[in-house]
């Protein structure tokens, strides 16, 4: 690649919208990082849906007036079989299809030097921008994580049947002939886990794919410093779901609780595992202990990251956490499985809060839990030398991070591409 070409980048981001989280914020936060990154021409197309929202953001910031967005949605009788029945990830893939008509018209017009699917980031939705005959990349991708057999006693019968009939779909996605086009034309597979690269069944797949995380901090969020000595609060924050660890939070809790008397929990978030919550708390005499809050504002979660000597998320099959991301950048240490994203975003440099899971009963790695929980109550040297890695991590983490680190591959596989094309 002449490094004097503009790069021209098609980027297909069907969930792009600011102000908001998830898959619809990690598509507006890379639309932004890459729209600073000198030499580069970006065609973005996203959802009809999302204009508004774009445009009047744009108003007032004009500085993204250089990144061209086009929109496409399929016909309102789509729309409507999307809110009666069709669902939301069969609508995507349809989108995809018809999306696929705008990309050429566009490719014609702009000879783009490549095509992006960044979100959705299912591994299980297929794009057709391979179509296009340029170098496609993908990702990063989620979805291949799976709760570890030994830890399903933590579900009921009905959420056990849940899981299998997931970990079922996840090899049923490969029935789909545009899933086999996308993955063997594409040049690089981003990969959020090592689970999801292991869930591309071909070896020619996992080769060509790499681990990169899709989500990331603001940098103006993330602390100058560690704050003052913090007191034995410890916080979750997430939906009150069994595959979000829910048990073991409880669990490694009381085991604490049964030490440090001083130790105390806040839980934020909601879910179906609300009345169960509530119900453990007041059965096991933590009613003092456990403070259980539905949704609140983000300044308030904000505070309680702050005041929180570690959060638990003990996520099962998470291929990211958002939430994760956000405690590190107030330097609050994370403990974690080893099953799942959160563990990926934590990253080696805090290895010792995450928890192994391999081989371990519930009770055992609620067990394990305790301990770093009991570790970090106790050992305040400990305590601030984990708080200000936290914090360096999160400077790692931040969205603009995220791209360059990918931006680098893609570009370093352009080049290898061009040094292919000299010599045919």
């Amino acid at each position: 690649m002449n490094e004097a070409t503009p790069l021209k980048i098609l980027l297909s981001a069907y969930a792009c919208e600011p102000g908001r989280g998830s898959e619809p914020g990690v598509g507006w936060h890379w639309v932004l990082a890459l729209a600073e990154r000198p030499g580069v021409e970006l065609h973005v197309v996203t959802r009809a849906n999302n204009r508004m929202a774009i445009e009047a953001y744009r108003s007032v910031h004009p500085e993204t007036w250089s990144v061209q967005f086009h929109y496409y949605d399929l016909p309102r009788f789509f729309l409507w079989l999307k809110h009666h029945g069709l669902g939301t990830i069969a609508y995507h893939d349809l989108w995809q299809m018809g999306m696929a008509g705008l990309a050429r018209r566009l490719h014609r017009e702009h000879r783009f030097t490549l095509a992006h699917h960044l979100t959705f980031g299912q591994y299980r939705s297929a794009t057709l921008l391979y179509r296009l005959g340029i170098p496609l990349f993908i990702g990063p991708l989620g979805g291949g994580e799976r709760t570890p057999l030994n830890l399903l006693g933590l579900y009921t019968f009905r959420q056990r049947m849940e899981e299998y009939l997931r970990r079922f779909i996840i090899k049923a996605a490969y029935v789909n002939p545009f899933l086999w086009r996308a993955y063997g034309k594409a040049t690089l597979i981003f990969c959020r886990t090592e689970y999801t690269r292991r869930a591309l069944i071909l070896p020619a797949w996992r080769k060509k794919a790499l681990l990169a995380t899709e989500i990331g901090a603001d940098a103006g969020a993330v602390g100058a410093e560690p704050a003052a000595a913090r007191g034995k609060q410890f916080l979750f924050v997430g939906r009150y779901i069994s595959w979000k660890g829910i048990k073991l939070v409880l669990r490694a809790f009381q085991l604490l609780a049964e030490e440090e008397p001083d130790a105390t929990l806040v839980m934020v978030g909601g879910g179906d595992m609300e009345e169960y919550i509530r119900r453990f708390v007041a059965d096991n005499g933590l009613t003092e202990r456990v403070a259980v809050h539905t949704w609140m504002p983000q300044e308030e979660v904000q505070r309680h990251y702050a005041e929180s000597r570690a959060m638990i998320f003990p996520s099962l099959h998470d291929s990211g956490g958002t939430v994760v991301l956000e405690a590190l950048a107030h330097a609050t240490p994370v403990v974690c499985l080893d099953c799942a994203g959160p563990a990926v975003v934590v990253g080696p440099d805090l290895q010792e809060l995450v928890v192994p899971t391999h081989g371990l009963t519930p009770e055992e790695v609620a067990r394990r839990m305790a301990g770093k929980l009991r570790m970090l109550c106790t050992d305040e040297t400990a305590c601030r030398d984990l708080a200000r890695r936290s914090l360096e991590r999160a400077r790692r983490m931040t969205w603009q991070c995220r791209v360059e680190e990918t931006y680098a591959e893609i570009e370093k596989a352009l080049r290898t591409l061009g040094r292919s094309d000299e010599k045919i």
